[in-house]
């Protein structure tokens, strides 16, 4: 199986994949931060639309029925970030939506005077969105139905948040491509990774810089989150991996020390399908089947590559 191209020490923040979040972990975001804030006029496509369930998605939604208490509150998705609007303020999830309806949310950040302690639990904890006539179902990985989303809704309005903000996000010919994505097929000698495998431990590029060979690693958590570092600056967001391979990552934003080491978060952020090689190595594909990067168990099996060096 060829390996991927490594790549040179980190030097600049990357900022990826679609969109950039423009928060550090762990700190409040002002919504006007976040990508797909500004104006637009599109709402919620109609349920006998041929659009992927993601792009359905993106516009503006009532909350109804929630298990978290969260009625009359609208969410806001567009297509990678989804936005809830309370009259506390508002929580900001970085949403990943499957070809099969399949959802991971995690909380990047927020607005006004909501608890991003609690955050919005219904959407934490959301696994599939099912269309329904004009409606769409939050359920969790059981099944059970953790809120309506009724099309349309304007979010409430707070002081200290600009009001054009709360626009209906727009579904652009760009962005509905990106959302409809076509399942790959994978080359020969790759089948589709399970999450079992990806979640069972560390990883290792198959390429690391001699002067520091435990230095950039990865892992896939079940909890949805990934975290790893490319020798010095910690890096992690949100995953999600379908049965077919399909997989995306979620944006993240980092510290920029330059040193030694592989440039994971980057590699990973380029693969649109995950696959395990005919070594048990897993590989991330990029749009075109290449091999954007490949990652072993076994850090005896990953080659030292001076060029990695600072």
């Amino acid at each position: 199986m060829p390996r991927y191209a490594p790549r040179p020490a980190r030097r600049t923040p990357r900022l990826v994949p679609a969109v950039s979040l423009l928060v550090l972990l762990g700190a409040c975001a002002d919504p006007s931060t976040l990508p797909g804030s500004g104006p637009g006029s599109s709402s919620p496509a109609p349920s006998g639309s041929d659009l992927s369930v993601a792009a359905r998605l993106v516009g503006s939604w009532t909350v109804q029925d929630s298990t978290s208490s969260h009625d009359g509150a609208v969410l806001q998705f567009n297509g990678t970030y989804g936005t809830v609007w309370r009259e506390c303020g508002t929580a900001d999830y970085a949403v990943i939506v499957g070809p099969s309806g399949s959802v991971r949310a995690h909380l990047q950040g927020g607005a006004g005077e909501c608890d991003l302690d609690e955050g919005v639990p219904w959407l934490a904890a959301a696994a599939r969105v099912v269309p329904e006539a004009d409606s769409m179902l939050v359920e969790d990985a059981a099944g059970t139905r953790l809120a309506t989303l009724r099309p349309g809704g304007e979010p409430m309005k707070h002081d200290d948040i600009d009001p054009s903000l709360a626009a209906d996000p727009e579904l652009t010919d760009e962005l509905e491509a990106m959302l409809s994505a076509r399942v790959m097929d994978l080359p020969d000698g790759l089948r589709p990774a399970t999450i079992s495998q990806v979640t069972a431990g560390r990883w290792y590029p198959d390429r690391h810089a001699p002067s520091a060979p435990e230095g950039s690693w990865l892992e896939l958590d079940a909890d949805g989150t990934w975290s790893g570092s490319d020798g010095c600056n910690g890096q992690g967001s949100v995953w999600l991996l379908e049965a077919s391979g399909w997989f995306r990552t979620g944006s993240w934003a980092q510290t920029a020390i330059g040193c030694s080491g592989v440039d994971v978060g980057g590699a990973l952020s380029e693969g649109v399908a995950l696959a395990v090689d005919e070594e048990g190595a897993l590989v991330a594909l990029d749009e075109t089947g290449t091999p954007a990067a490949r990652f072993v168990r076994d850090l005896a099996d990953s080659v030292p590559d001076a060029t990695l060096e600072l």
